[in-house]
């Protein structure tokens, strides 16, 4: 049966998938496509038919879907990383010591893969995490001149700190999803990435 750790999964994979950021700006283009209003500010010609179209269009009962899931997203998005950066953590840093902690030793290719961010970005993660000793080197699994990454003594005692409270914010803005509903969010992701693996599991 999926429940709310389905859930919990499903959320930071489209967090993963879909950066907070570009979500955002794409939505503001099509909020700007579809409303008359920013194209008389910018002095663009739109024809009341064509006007018409696009509102029928935000009407249809996918798009709506769409837009109502979104702004969701963001909403939550932003609520929990703020709740997070009480502690000191982005939801970056979050994800990558929940996959460290959960999954053991991770090779920085394959977190920039799983984030789905360039290598640059997640050396500069990771070396975040490193000056502020939540990480070490792996060179078991890996290699000196390629090491993975495995959470510090300090990483573990600071992810166990932080994760509890996290658990207990998303207790109180989430609601539980009939079965059916999760099943047809697990379905389009299956959709968008075929070769995604089912949603997340915890586990030590």
């Amino acid at each position: 049966m999926l429940g709310r750790a389905t859930f919990f999964g499903i959320g930071y994979t489209l967090a993963l998938r879909f950066r907070f950021d570009l979500l955002e700006s794409s939505w503001n283009k099509v909020n700007f496509s579809f409303h008359p209003y920013n194209y008389k500010k910018h002095k663009e010609k739109i024809t009341v038919k064509a006007t018409e179209t696009f509102i029928e269009s935000m009407n249809k009962p996918k798009v709506k879907t769409w837009n109502s899931l979104f702004q969701t997203y963001r909403a939550l998005y932003s609520h929990l990383e703020g709740q997070l950066l009480q502690h000191g953590a982005s939801l970056s840093r979050f994800q990558i010591l929940h996959t460290l902690y959960f999954e053991g030793p991770h090779a920085p290719v394959a977190l920039a893969r799983r984030m789905h961010v360039s290598r640059a970005n997640i050396t500069n993660f990771l070396r975040r995490l490193l000056d502020d000793e939540l990480i070490e080197p792996c060179f078991e699994s890996g290699s000196v001149k390629r090491p993975y990454y495995k959470l510090s003594e300090k990483g573990r005692s600071y992810f166990e700190q932080i994760f509890p409270a996290h658990i207990e914010d998303i207790e109180k803005v989430i609601e539980v999803l009939p079965d059916n509903v999760l099943e047809t969010l697990e379905t389009m992701k299956s959709k968008l990435h075929p070769k995604a693996s089912t949603s997340a599991r915890y586990r030590h």
